[in-house]
């Protein structure tokens, strides 16, 4: 029999772009943090640089750690981020095995030991689909990654009514920020922009990028939203929106980057064949929308913030 550790949560995804920072959050409370990860990209352990890690697990021998029940800590909480976040994505099997069978298992756990279970979603669930309510019940995933999303969705409501601790889904929107840059192309839009500006002065933007509008929400403030999920909420089980309530458009984004970018321009460019079915033309997080209860960051502020952070204050 293995002897328990120290009371720990666990932050699953610990090393990426959303769960470093929740890593960061949550020691600000004191707590001891255990990041669960698959290190192979090594360069995300730069994300962790800033953090106070109490103990590291990889992803493999955590989940196998789960299923055999032998965890060598007493988990008080478990903010499940890792997820493979491509959207474009063909291999449906791993997709499922990892965002969804691994999901289920995590979970069955959580509520077996009575363990607070705070989990990423994601927007992508409601779809291409325009003028409908993006609020559940009008989910329409458009690519596997969403379907992988919008099932687990399923599967966690179908627990509620054996848990005896919370379980809470967060469907966040355009989340941006800081520690994307492992993720490549897919950066949010925001990062994707400051990079090209730093590296040709240009932004590329699809055609019809005035008409393309989407929430965009600040990472710090969902990393607040989590928290509060994880630590207050008590015992609620129930899936929210997570994003700004404002829809924003990319010209938008490229207008107040000129601003602080002088002598940049923009450059249109064709959408991609392989996007044009499966891209949301609009998004906002009007219902069921958590973050939009208490103050958020505006866009221009979380723009300035991510210029900041990347001592990259533009010419002005």
């Amino acid at each position: 029999m293995s002897i328990l550790l120290d009371d720990v949560y666990v932050v699953t995804g610990g090393a990426g772009f959303i769960g470093s920072r929740i890593v960061k959050g949550l020691n600000t409370q004191g707590l001891n943090i255990v990041v669960v990860d698959d290190l192979t990209d090594g360069s995300k352990i730069f994300n962790l640089n800033d953090c106070d890690v109490f103990d590291y697990m990889d992803k493999t021998e955590f989940l196998k750690a789960i299923v055999e029940d032998r965890i060598p800590w007493k988990i008080k909480g478990i903010s499940h981020q890792g997820a493979f976040v491509d959207t474009l994505m063909v291999d449906g099997k791993a997709m499922m095995e990892n965002n969804y069978t691994y999901s289920k298992i995590l979970l069955d756990y959580a509520v077996h030991h009575r363990i607070p279970f705070v989990y990423a979603s994601s927007a992508s669930v409601y779809g291409v689909q325009e003028n409908v309510e993006q609020m559940i019940g009008n989910e329409c995933p458009a690519n596997v990654y969403a379907y992988s999303k919008y099932l687990f969705d399923k599967y966690a409501q179908s627990k509620y009514k054996y848990a005896r601790s919370s379980i809470i889904g967060l469907r966040y929107f355009n989340v941006y920020g800081s520690n994307e840059d492992h993720k490549g192309p897919m950066k949010s839009a925001i990062s994707l922009f400051i990079h090209q500006l730093k590296t040709t002065n240009t932004m590329k933007l699809f055609e019809g990028s005035d008409r393309y509008k989407r929430d965009f929400v600040h990472v710090e403030d969902v990393v607040a939203t989590n928290m509060s999920c994880l630590l207050v909420l008590g015992n609620t089980s129930a899936i929210y929106n997570v994003g700004s309530t404002q829809a924003r458009s990319f010209k938008e984004i490229s207008n107040i980057l000129i601003k602080r970018h002088t002598g940049s321009k923009i450059e249109y460019i064709p959408m991609p064949d392989n996007l044009k079915n499966q891209y949301q033309k609009y998004t906002c997080g009007n219902f069921n929308t958590l973050l939009g209860d208490y103050k958020h960051t505006t866009l221009e502020e979380g723009i300035d913030t991510v210029l900041k952070e990347r001592g990259q204050n533009g010419n002005k």
